[in-house]
């Protein structure tokens, strides 16, 4: 039996929160999806949303996207992020060209943490459609990341129009990508516009987060509401789908996700 991934919903709001904790989520993702693929929530909503999954289970882990890379180069003062997040990811599109981003990566993440008064880890994001993304290449995050001491990696998708995550990467180089992640000692995640169909798929890899927005609201549109049922109907279908599926490998590292 190939073992179950952390389910993820991305959230806009407490409301939502409270919605895909009834559904049995794992993962409380934090996201404003008017904003782009990582579209960063307004503090105060991260803060609601923290607090709402803290009320509803103490110690359910939270994360938060906060927007991309280039947003806060030349942006004045980044906002302070609350306390109770585990996770914070940024994107790196527009920087595959850019001999600094590594540097401009550490240094936005820096800036977040100076502003802020909690702790949490990082997650390095690499996008699927990485010509549409203009973001660095897969090895080159994934390395970037463990020599970062990030918890793990998130592929997404960063152009919503063009297809879902297997659009771009199939499960043969989903595989590779996950053996290369848990060899650096990180998890990998994966998300972008990913449905009930993607589930036999993505069972054939060693993937540790699967990661939802759309598939999780009010007929399948990201811009709609979360819904519990929709949360849960996913959640069961993808126990499902992993627990008959075969392994393609180790799974590696689980702490972080565990």
């Amino acid at each position: 039996m190939h073992q179950v991934p952390r389910l993820l919903v991305s959230v806009r709001n407490a409301e939502e929160a409270c919605a895909a904790l009834a559904g049995c989520v794992d993962i409380v993702d934090v996201k404003e999806p008017a904003r782009g693929p990582l579209g960063m929530a307004d503090a105060h909503v991260i803060g609601s949303v923290v607090d709402a999954v803290a009320v509803h289970q103490a110690g359910l882990r939270c994360s938060a996207a906060l927007g991309e890379v280039t947003d806060w180069l030349d942006a004045g003062d980044v906002p302070a992020l609350p306390g109770g997040l585990q996770y914070a990811k940024l994107g790196l599109s527009g920087l595959a060209r850019a001999a600094s981003w590594r540097d401009d990566w550490e240094t936005v993440r820096r800036r977040f943490e100076e502003a802020s008064t909690g702790s949490w880890e990082w997650i390095a994001v690499a996008y699927a459609d990485r010509d549409a993304a203009d973001s660095p290449e897969f090895d080159e995050i994934v390395a970037a990341a463990a020599r970062t001491s990030c918890a793990g990696v998130l592929i997404d998708t960063f152009d919503k129009r063009s297809g879902d995550l297997l659009t771009h990467l199939g499960s043969d180089s989903l595989c590779g990508v996950a053996e290369q992640c848990h060899a650096s000692g990180l998890f990998l995640a994966v998300a972008g516009r990913l449905s009930e169909a993607s589930l036999s798929c993505l069972a054939e890899t060693a993937c540790d987060v699967v990661g939802i927005r759309s598939a999780a609201c009010d007929g399948r549109d990201r811009s709609a509401a979360v819904r519990s049922d929709c949360v849960a109907a996913f959640r069961q279908r993808m126990q499902e789908a992993f627990s008959h599926a075969e392994d393609c490998g180790d799974r590696g590292r689980e702490a972080g996700v565990t």
